[in-house]
């Protein structure tokens, strides 16, 4: 069995495009040391086992080796329902070229009925397009047959019916309501680019920044319930804490709590993933700004399916990734990952050791450091977050955070490097994540070193907050497309089409209250009382954002 490339993942398995005796298969991987996705595969064989009908995905056979299972199924010929969504303006599809599928998506979903199954997790990604235009339903992971009575939530949050939320049992109901939000949210509710024409970028100062370079650690997947109430798997970010070395406290992250659009926000300063517009989670078809852009340099160290949304095709950065099959959710120790970064940034600083050129560029100002940590994600997935796999990866990613800011201040010795510590997402405790519970959008946030004020008391910020602090530190532009600029951008076009009488500011942010904020900071920069300016900053931002309309 040849593995071509992998189709996707989900919480117990990874499902590949294989080749096996010269036909190509989509083969659905599941380990055996996860005891539940095992449970579960056994009730999937057996339902696809009984399914005969052309809108369903087939079943071919399964292999079992010493280790796993293997599901060989069709490999359907074609793309998701969620990609083809992604490929329509706004994310909207077209009610005409949509008749015919939805009629199929019902056709198979009646056929699952009448043989007493419920799919349990309908949703675009479960609803494969052929290239002939035909529906093929796929994923049968969380079906079970209606006389099991299950009361345990399964499926997509986003689509789950409220009696199943409720632990109130499924019924074939469930799939019904799943699949009329489903027919709803296509046409109503996803994602619009917030991304605005003729933003520029605001160089905060011409001179140093109050730090030469900042290091970014992103624990993918922690939330912040387990950092803060298992002090003792991270004593080096507690201890920070502890002492008021540094500040903390909440990062809030912003609905879909994914990892993508979760870097976006803490990168680049806007909320959502501008690769949700065209292309679904694979490409960024529309280009934007962030902190690495603004960077003089920027090295970048982890995940394939993070950094290059960052990286390529930027000059001033450079990426290590590991490979797709090193990220195996069924790893039997993902912290592996999480090693492999701090190794390979221990190891780059030693090549400089050799490397005049290199030693020279690190030497420089405005350099951005980012390790994107993905073990917590892999085992909250896989072992859920209250597991000891989930929390003993706490303690390998706060050893690895005290050693590499170890080694900075021994090797830079000028004191002049920041660290951030935080986390794109949470997840729940069934280990999902994607909407708005406080587990998802709560994410922990350290920060310490060169420019940062030290305050014991614990902070609360946004997410798209931490894009412009990196900035402030390293004395760059603010990302063009943060959310003030782009306010600002908006206000302008909803005035200049809108009738006078129809168009009304916000109170807090009328030309005229920002005018006299703008030249009381100008007055108080050009006398030179720059503390004064500073102080008037921070007590005039909070204020602005407790007004509220008339």
């Amino acid at each position: 069995m040849e593995m071509i490339r992998e189709l996707g993942r989900g919480t117990f398995g990874v499902v590949s495009e294989m080749k096996m005796d010269s036909e190509v298969f989509a083969v659905k991987v599941i380990y055996f040391e996860n005891q539940k996705g095992l449970k579960m595969t056994l009730k999937e064989i057996k339902i696809m086992k009984l399914l005969n009908h052309p809108l369903l995905v087939s079943f071919h056979t399964v292999e079992v080796t010493e280790t796993k299972v293997l599901i060989v199924m069709d490999l359907i010929r074609g793309i998701t329902l969620e990609e083809v969504k992604y490929s329509m303006p706004e994310g909207r599809l077209d009610l005409e070229k949509l008749k015919p599928i939805f009629a199929e998506m019902v056709c198979s979903i009646n056929y699952l009925h009448r043989i007493q199954i419920l799919h349990n997790d309908i949703k675009p990604k479960n609803i494969g397009l052929t290239f002939n235009g035909h529906v093929k339903l796929i994923d049968f992971g969380s079906a079970f047959f209606i006389k099991d009575e299950i009361k345990e939530i399964r499926g997509s949050l986003g689509y789950i019916a409220p009696e199943v939320l409720k632990r109130e049992g499924c019924s074939f109901k469930s799939d019904v309501w799943s699949l009329g939000f489903l027919f709803y949210s296509i046409f109503d509710i996803y994602y619009q680019s917030p991304l605005v024409k003729g933003t520029k970028p605001h160089p905060i100062t011409n001179g140093a920044g109050l730090a030469k370079r900042v290091v970014v650690f992103s624990a993918d997947g922690l939330r912040s319930t387990a950092l803060f109430a298992n002090p003792e798997l991270s004593t080096f970010l507690h201890g920070i804490i502890r002492e008021g070395s540094g500040v903390w406290g909440i990062s809030k992250s912003h609905v879909p709590t994914e990892s993508r659009p979760g870097h976006v926000a803490m990168l680049a300063g806007f909320y959502e993933d501008v690769s949700a517009v065209t292309l679904g989670w694979k490409h960024n078809p529309v280009k934007f700004d962030s902190v690495f852009n603004q960077s003089r340099f920027s090295y970048l160290w982890g995940s394939p399916d993070i950094l290059p949304m960052f990286s390529h095709e930027l000059s001033q950065a450079s990426s290590w990734m590991y490979t797709h099959e090193e990220e195996d959710f069924a790893s039997s120790d993902a912290a592996n990952l999480d090693r492999w970064v701090f190794e390979k940034v221990l190891s780059f600083f030693k090549e400089s050791e050799n490397n005049q050129e290199l030693r020279r560029k690190l030497d420089e100002d405005k350099q951005i450091f980012f390790l994107h940590l993905l073990g917590l994600d892999t085992n909250g997935h896989g072992y859920k977050p209250n597991s000891e796999k989930y929390l003993k990866n706490i303690e390998v990613v706060d050893e690895g955070i005290k050693n590499i800011s170890t080694f900075f201040n021994n090797f830079f010795k000028d004191e002049k490097t920041a660290f951030v510590f935080t986390s794109d997402h949470g997840m729940t405790d069934w280990g999902s994540h994607g909407s708005g519970t406080d587990d998802e959008i709560l994410t922990p946030f350290v920060a310490w070193g060169s420019g940062i004020q030290k305050k014991i008391s614990k902070q609360v910020i946004n997410q798209v907050d931490i894009a412009p602090f990196i900035s402030a530190l390293l004395g760059i532009a603010v990302p063009m497309n943060s959310m003030v600029e782009q306010y600002n951008i908006r206000r302008t076009e909803r005035e200049a089409n809108s009738l006078p009488y129809m168009f009304k500011d916000f109170p807090g942010f009328k030309s005229s209250v920002l005018n006299k904020v703008q030249e009381q900071i100008s007055e108080l920069k050009g006398q030179r009382r720059l503390d004064q300016a500073a102080r008037f900053c921070v007590e005039w931002i909070p204020r602005k954002f407790e007004i509220r309309p008339n």
